[in-house]
C-alpha cells in the first residue's frame, strides 16, 4: 500500500529557515550567557567578544545538542529541496532545448548534495575532537556553497522562460545580493582567521561574525527558492506493507 503526503512547498521552506535561525539564536544566547569565557578563549589568550559557529555549536552543552536536533529536523527536507528545484527547472523550455543547460541543472543538484554532506559533517564532527578535519570541511562548505549559489543563479538567468516576471526579477535580485555578500563574507572570514592565527585581538570575534553573515545570506538565498518553484505543493509517496494475521 502507499500513502501520499502533500506538503505546501513554501511552508516547508519557511520551516527549514525558521528552525535553523532558531537554532543559531538559541545556541548563541545560551552559549554567550553560560560559556562566554570558554567560547571566546583562544590559544593566544587575547581579548574577544564573540565566537564562531563551529565552536558554539560543537564544543559545549546544551548548545551542541540543540543545534544537532535542529539539523536533524531539517536535514531531510533540505536534501529533498534540491530535488524539487531540479525537477521544477527540468520542465523549463530552455532546458528542454539545450543539453548544456540540462547538464548545468544536474551539476547544481550534485553541488547541493555535496554542500549538504559538508554541512552535516561540520555539524556532527565537532572542532573539539576533530579540529583539522572540521576546519577543512568548513572551508570546503564555504567554497561548495558559493559554487552552488553561482551555478544556480546562472542556471536561473539562462534557463528561465523570457520575459522574466516581476517575481522572477525580485528573486534574481535577492540571489545576486546574497551571492555578493556571501563571497565578501568568505573573503573577510579568511582574512580575519589568518589574523587570528597571528594572535591579533578581536580577530577571532570578527571571523565569527563573518561566519554568521555567510550562513544568514545562505538562508536568505534559500528562501528565494519559493519564488522559483511553480508548483506550490510537494507530494511524497510512502510505501508500506500490511501483515496478514491469521
Amino acid at each position: 500500500m502507499s500513502l501520499l503526503v502533500h506538503l505546501p512547498y513554501s511552508r516547508v521552506t519557511i520551516f527549514n529557515i525558521v528552525v535553523l535561525i532558531f537554532g543559531l539564536l538559541v545556541t548563541l544566547v545560551i552559549g554567550l550567557s553560560l560559556h562566554f569565557d570558554i567560547l571566546t578563549d583562544t590559544q593566544c589568550k587575547v581579548p574577544n567578544f564573540f565566537t564562531t559557529i563551529s565552536k558554539l555549536t560543537g564544543n559545549e552543552l546544551p548548545e551542541r545538542y540543540i543545534w544537532r536536533m535542529c539539523m536533524s529536523l531539517v536535514a531531510t527536507p533540505l536534501i529533498l529541496d534540491g530535488v524539487v528545484l531540479y525537477r521544477a527547472l527540468s520542465f523549463e523550455s530552455a532546458l528542454l532545448q539545450k543539453r548544456w543547460l540540462r547538464m548545468l541543472n544536474t551539476a547544481v543538484l550534485l553541488l547541493h548534495f555535496m554542500q549538504m554532506y559538508l554541512l552535516l559533517s561540520v555539524t556532527y564532527l565537532s572542532s573539539k575532537e576533530h579540529m583539522d578535519y572540521h576546519m577543512g570541511m568548513t572551508y570546503a562548505f564555504f567554497g561548495t556553497s558559493f559554487l552552488h549559489m553561482f551555478s544556480l543563479l546562472l542556471l536561473l538567468h539562462l534557463g528561465k522562460q523570457r520575459p522574466f516576471s516581476n517575481t522572477d526579477r525580485k528573486a534574481m535580485k535577492v540571489r545576486l545580493y546574497c551571492l555578493v555578500i556571501h563571497l565578501s563574507g568568505v573573503g573577510a572570514f579568511i582574512h580575519f582567521a589568518n589574523r587570528h592565527w597571528d594572535c591579533e585581538p578581536y580577530a577571532y570575534s570578527l571571523a565569527g561574525m563573518c561566519e554568521y553573515a555567510i550562513i544568514c545570506t545562505k538562508l536568505v538565498y534559500h528562501g528565494a527558492q519559493v519564488m522559483d518553484v511553480r508548483s506550490p505543493v510537494m507530494t511524497i509517496a510512502l510505501s508500506y506493507r500490511t501483515a496478514d494475521i491469521t
